[in-house]
């Protein structure tokens, strides 16, 4: 399409979880990863890194928000290119499936996102 199409004008924000990869497996009893317990049970912090492009607005205006479920206390991650938080497995589980979500709202209110599934693993 042309760029004078009205198709074309202020598209939505082009979002893209660079890293984890989908697929990747957390171990929480790993000891080359930042791992614990806490109240909420055994956790491995994990960092998320987004990129977010868009045809009219700076990189500034368009800081996406990463959210995660389920089973956290709360599902929102942070807001930014690069957030980390303490991801956990429940009491007697062997492994949990996580689903990371990254999404941004343009100045025009279109919005993007990109999603991503981990493993939290525990040896059982």
């Amino acid at each position: 399409l042309d760029e004078t199409d009205p198709a074309c004008v202020d598209l939505p924000p082009d979002v893209t979880i660079v890293a984890p990869e989908f697929g990747t497996a957390f171990w929480v009893d790993d000891p080359d990863e930042e791992t614990g317990v806490d109240e909420d049970g055994a956790w491995v912090l994990v960092t998320v890194w987004v990129e977010v492009t868009d045809d009219h607005d700076s990189a500034e205006q368009l800081a996406p928000l990463v959210t995660v479920l389920p089973g956290e206390e709360s599902s929102v991650m942070g807001r930014g290119y690069e957030v980390s938080k303490r991801l956990h497995i429940p009491d007697g589980e062997c492994s949990v499936i996580k689903t990371i979500t990254a999404r941004s709202e343009d100045s025009s209110g279109n919005e993007g996102e990109d999603e991503i599934e981990i493993t939290i693993n525990r040896f059982c």
